[in-house]
């Protein structure tokens, strides 16, 4: 378990040893850059942002509390420093790569799709819809669909309550199936 890993690199590295820090970088490193590419859709950015998370990590260890994962308290702080950056800049994104379309769409309500044939058309359909959601809730779409985080991880990651999460992914999959509507009668 990954958990219990991590865990034992703490240890080490809260006792001097420099290679158990390396170690835990290498363990978290991949999600930390999703996590935050999918949130700015840069990956110069996303590269820049995960490097400023270990160094935070690095410096705070002594605020980690065990009663959550590290990776749980890893993501929090790519999540914030992303949202952060993206705030700095104002802008608006190009769409997630790799995003689970069909995870996320079994997630919408049933409407008329029978037009649509092929999931290819949906996955693009589903794209362009994602694409033009706000930065924080593709975040959430990025940490629930792709993450597999659960809504308990989720709310300590962003800091909202569980049922905030729970409102809020009802109502981005509630806009997306009404991007969806309106796209497919365009």
């Amino acid at each position: 378990m990954q958990h219990d890993k991590d865990s034992v690199w703490i240890d080490k590295w809260l006792a001097g040893d420099q290679q158990a820090f390396r170690q835990l970088v290498v363990n978290h490193k991949d999600m930390i850059y999703t996590i935050s590419f999918n949130i700015l859709k840069n990956q110069e950015e996303a590269e820049d942002v995960a490097q400023m998370v270990f160094v935070k990590a690095f410096q705070k260890i002594d605020t980690f509390k065990r009663t959550a994962l590290f990776s749980t308290w890893l993501y929090r702080i790519a999540y914030n420093l992303s949202i952060s950056e993206l705030r700095k800049r104002k802008q608006r994104f190009t769409v997630v790569d790799g995003l689970n379309f069909e995870k996320l769409a079994q997630t919408l309500p049933d409407g008329d799709t029978d037009e649509i044939e092929k999931k290819e058309v949906e996955a693009n359909l589903l794209l362009k819809a994602i694409d033009d959601l706000e930065a924080d809730e593709r975040g959430l779409i990025s940490l629930y669909y792709i993450q597999d985080q659960s809504v308990e991880q989720i709310s300590t990651i962003t800091g909202l309550g569980q049922s905030n999460v729970k409102t809020k992914m009802f109502r981005i999959r509630k806009k997306l199936h009404a991007m969806l509507l309106t796209q497919k009668i365009h």
